[in-house]
């Protein structure tokens, strides 16, 4: 009995081994970009407003009262168009008496003709009465002018933008009575800060939007832009020309339109969206990578540059074939298992 209780109670002792409980973690779904294919253009916006592609102010260079304005505002005319009249008053009596002195001179230099040529007079009497009927002939041509110039026609074709004389007014040789638009191209313009004028080159792709159309971004291109900065605000400005088609028949002059212009911009590092940047208790920035195997997200400390407009400059700690998580990071730690989604 004795020898008997020691293997009793070994055989008491033995019983099944425990089985070890493991945690599973989901991978988190997350998107990545590799840094190299960051866009590092910075798109600039700056507020305009549509002109026409040329302004013509129209005037009569005689004076007179004005009898007939014949068009309005927003009117569409075309080359040639009679636009207004001024009374001719005294011009057609001018041309009048020039008429009569153009006969009278016509009439003696016929009658002194067959007389000189009979050897009656002296050949000088009919080159004086040549000279005095050339005379006549140039009065009568400017005289004419004059009162053709009595009406006003559209030097081209275009839109009448406004209108600054009514009938009944004196119109002054040189005063602006109707102005002329040309709609059939325009272009708006820009006031850039000279801290940024360096970045806009001429034939630059820009997408103008105009709130007052309702209408998708009309594409558009900088086709000029100014040497003289505006001694107040320090801008320069920059004209961006837009196409007669499409939504560009129905730009108006004056339509306040919102420019961007995407610009090329020159940093020490790679621009990454902001909010892929995250900064721990002590101040310093890091960011959440994919790691080589492709299955766990890696915590890299990173040294940001200047804000942009596309997001903050990472001068130190990213390599050019780094993937760099965008989305779901916020869910992350260091190693912590992920799936990438496109």
């Amino acid at each position: 009995m004795l020898l008997a209780l020691p293997v009793s109670f070994t055989s008491c002792q033995q019983h099944e081994p425990e089985a070890v409980q493991t945690a599973t973690v989901d991978p988190v779904r997350v998107r990545a970009q590799a840094v190299n294919g960051l866009a590092q253009a910075q798109a600039i916006q700056y507020s305009g407003a549509v002109e026409a592609r040329s302004t013509t102010p129209l005037s009569f260079s005689v004076p007179g009262t004005v009898m007939r304005v014949l068009v309005e505002a927003g009117q569409q005319v075309s080359k040639g168009q009679l636009l207004a009249e001024v009374a001719p008053g005294a011009i057609r009596d001018n041309y009048q008496m020039a008429l009569t002195r153009q006969r009278q001179a016509q009439d003696m230099y016929n009658r002194l003709k067959p007389v000189v040529e009979a050897g009656s007079l002296p050949a000088v009497r009919l080159v004086e009465a040549q000279a005095g009927l050339e005379q006549a002939n140039a009065a009568v041509r400017a005289a004419g002018s004059s009162v053709a110039d009595t009406r006003l026609t559209a030097p081209a074709s275009g839109v009448i933008g406004s209108r600054t004389l009514e009938p009944g007014q004196v119109a002054a040789p040189g005063m602006p009575v109707l102005q002329l638009l040309d709609l059939r191209s325009v272009y708006v313009r820009v006031a850039v800060p000279e801290g940024e004028i360096a970045r806009v080159r001429q034939g630059q792709s820009a997408q103008v939007t105009v709130s007052a159309l309702g209408v998708a971004p009309i594409a558009g291109r900088v086709e000029e832009i100014g040497v003289i900065a505006d001694p107040v605000a320090r801008t320069y400005p920059v004209k961006i020309a837009l196409p007669g088609t499409h939504e560009g028949q129905r730009l108006m002059p004056g339509m306040v339109a919102s420019v961007n212009l995407v610009a090329v911009v020159a940093t020490a590092g790679m621009v990454v969206p902001n909010q892929a940047v995250s900064v721990d208790e002590q101040g310093r920035s890091f960011v959440y990578l994919v790691d080589a195997s492709g299955t766990k997200a890696e915590r890299r400390q990173i040294r940001t540059g200047p804000l942009t407009q596309n997001g903050i400059t990472v001068v130190a700690g990213l390599g050019p074939q780094d993937k760099l998580i965008m989305s779901g990071f916020e869910r992350l730690s260091n190693g912590a298992p992920i799936t990438v989604v496109q």
